[in-house]
Parts: C-alpha cells; structure tokens; sequence
C-alpha cells in the first residue's frame, strides 16, 4: 500500500510463500480415507489437516477404523491435527431421555426401557418384538 498525505494512493500485489499448507477434508470414512490416500503434499513443512468424518449411523467398527486411520497417519507428511467423527443419528444418553430433575428412582423399568425404545430408529414390529420380550424377562425377574 502506498499512501500520500494519510490518502491510498496505489496497491500493489506480492507474493507470500507457502511453507505449509492446511486443509479440511469431510465426508464419510471411506471419502475422507481416499481424500487423504491420493493427497499432494509438496511443501517445505508438513501439512496440517482437518478431518470431518461424517456417517449415518453409530458404528463401533466405523470409530476402529477411524482410530486406526488416525494412527496409520502419524507416518505420513501431513499432520493431522483436529480429527472429527460424527454420528447422525446417534443414539440418546440416559440424561438425555428424561426431562431435568427426573429421578431414576421415580421411574418404573418399563418406564425406562418403554423411554429408550422411543428413542430407536427401529420399525415398530421390531419395537413390539422387543417390547414383549422385556416384559417376558421382567416377569421372570419379578417372580
């Protein structure tokens, strides 16, 4: 910037080295696992790398190979440096069931279980499957 008399007078553009890029890759495993398999790193200083793993539906071996391709990258150029698994639809906490203030104590077991279940993504014939075999094991529990 060139200035007269506190007044711009000309702007000139210059270039400014990149010693390290960053980057942000988001998708679902399999997407962001090629997105980072055919990655051209190619700078004096290793990359720094945002990931964003986005899927459907809770998966313990989705968060394993998550963790595994987390570790496989510690050999690599790049740097991962804020890694993110989020699952869409996941799945409620018991504090998130009940409304604040409500005791477990307060609550029958089919109260809890009838709450839980309201809060699967199942069809409802699957919901009176395991409805019905609740009740059938807390018989049995009760006598």
């Amino acid at each position: 910037l060139t200035f007269d008399n506190g007044k711009l007078q000309t702007t000139e553009d210059i270039s400014i080295p990149a010693y390290r890029e960053l980057k942000s890759f988001s998708g679902t495993l399999a997407d962001v696992r090629e997105k980072l398999k055919s990655y051209d790193y190619n700078h004096p200083l290793e990359s720094l790398i945002e990931l964003n793993v986005q899927e459907p539906d809770f998966d313990p071996a989705v968060s394993y190979e998550f963790e595994q391709m987390l570790r496989e990258s510690e050999q690599s150029s790049f740097r991962i440096i804020k890694p993110r698994l989020t699952f869409l639809n996941r799945r409620l906490e018991a504090d998130e069931l009940f409304e604040q203030g409500t005791e477990i104590a307060d609550l029958t077991e089919k109260q809890v279980f009838a709450r839980r279940l309201e809060s699967e993504n199942l069809p409802d014939e699957e919901k009176q499957l395991l409805n019905d075999a609740f009740d059938e094991l807390l018989a049995e529990i009760q006598q």
